[in-house]
C-alpha cells in the first residue's frame, strides 16, 4: 500500500496480547504474533473481544460483567436471499417503466403493524414467514456492471430469529436452522414478493439462501447480529456499546474500538471507522493537537 501498510487475510486472531494494561499486539491461529507499534484497533463485537480474546485477568471484573450481562441482543437477525434475475422485478402498484424507484431499498410490508409484528416474532424465536415482511434491493439498477447486459441482481433481507424457539440443540450450531428449513422459508418470502411483482418467480435464474446461523458463522457475529448489538435507545450514541467504552477507547491502553458495535452503529456509513481513526490519530499527536487548539484560540481573540 502507498503508505506502507499491509493487509493480511485468513489470519484468525486468537488473542489480543495485553501486558501492563497495554495492548501490544495480537496472536493468530498457529501461534504467530504481530506486535503493534502504536495500538490495536478492534472491529469485532465487544463480547468476543473482552470475553474471548483478552485474558480474564487483563480486564477489570466489573467491565467483563457488564459486557456479559448488559449488552442486549434480542435474537433478531436476518435470513438473506441473493438472486440472479433475467429481468427487473415489475411492481404492479407502479404503472411506469421508469426504474428510478428501484434504485433505493424497498420495504415490503402491509402496514406499520405488520413490520412491528415481524420484528416481535423474530425476537420471540418464531419465523414470521406466514406473511413475510422484508427489505430488498436491486443493485444492478443503479450499477448495470453488476450483472450481464439485460440481467439483474437482487438481495433480500428477511427478519428472522437466530435461535428458533423449540428447536434448541438441532440444526446448525444448535439454532434449529437446516438447509431444508432455510429454503422453505425463502420460498415463502419469494412467494410474498411475487404478489407485488408477479414476474419475479419466472425471472429467477439462480438463488443463494443464507440462514441466520450461516450468517453468524461467516461473520463471526454473536447470535448472527450484524450490528453486533441491538440498535436500541439504551445502546446508542454515548451509550454504545457501554458508557465506559463509548468513545472508541477502552480502559486498556492502546486498545481501540470501531465497527457496528460503536456509534453510530451498523450499515455502510463508514462513520465508526472515521470516528475511531480521528480519536486514534489525536492520541498519537497530543502536543500537535494542543498547539492547533492554542493557535485557533489566539486567532479568535485577535479577530475580535
Amino acid at each position: 500500500m502507498a503508505k506502507g501498510g499491509k493487509i493480511l487475510t485468513e489470519q484468525m486472531v486468537q488473542e489480543v496480547i495485553v501486558e501492563d494494561n497495554r495492548a501490544i499486539g495480537v496472536r493468530v491461529a498457529g501461534g504467530k504474533e504481530y506486535r503493534a507499534n502504536q495500538g490495536v484497533i478492534s472491529n469485532i463485537d465487544v463480547r468476543r473481544l473482552f470475553l474471548q480474546l483478552i485474558a480474564p485477568d487483563a480486564v477489570k471484573p466489573e467491565l467483563r460483567d457488564k459486557v456479559d450481562r448488559r449488552i442486549t441482543n434480542n435474537n433478531e437477525t436476518i435470513l438473506k436471499i441473493d438472486c440472479a434475475l433475467s429481468e427487473v422485478p415489475r411492481f404492479t402498484a407502479l404503472e411506469t417503466e421508469n426504474q428510478e424507484h428501484l434504485i433505493g431499498t424497498v420495504l415490503i410490508a402491509d402496514s406499520v403493524a405488520h413490520v412491528e409484528q415481524a420484528h416481535s416474532l423474530a425476537t420471540m424465536g418464531q419465523i414470521p414467514d406466514a406473511n413475510p415482511s422484508m427489505y430488498l434491493d436491486i443493485p444492478s439498477v443503479l450499477d448495470p456492471t453488476l450483472a450481464p447486459e439485460g440481467k439483474h441482481t437482487l438481495w433480500i433481507e428477511f427478519f428472522a430469529p437466530y435461535q428458533i424457539a423449540g428447536k434448541e440443540g438441532t440444526g446448525l450450531d444448535g439454532t434449529g436452522w437446516t438447509d431444508e428449513l432455510k429454503n422453505q422459508t425463502a420460498d415463502n418470502v419469494l412467494k410474498k414478493l411475487g404478489e407485488y411483482a408477479p414476474n419475479l418467480q419466472n425471472s429467477i435464474i439462480a438463488r443463494r439462501v443464507e440462514s441466520p446461523a450461516e450468517l453468524g458463522a461467516r461473520l463471526g457475529s454473536y447470535k448472527g447480529n450484524y450490528y453486533h448489538l441491538d440498535m436500541t435507545l439504551d445502546q446508542m450514541i454515548f451509550l454504545r456499546p457501554l458508557p465506559e467504552i463509548a468513545n472508541y477507547t477502552t480502559p486498556i491502553k492502546n486498545l481501540y474500538l470501531t465497527g457496528a458495535g460503536t456509534h453510530p452503529g451498523g450499515s455502510i456509513s463508514g462513520m465508526p471507522g472515521r470516528n475511531c481513526a480521528r480519536v486514534f490519530l489525536n492520541r498519537q499527536q497530543p502536543l500537535a493537537k494542543a498547539q492547533q487548539s492554542v493557535n485557533s484560540m489566539l486567532r479568535s481573540l485577535l479577530n475580535q
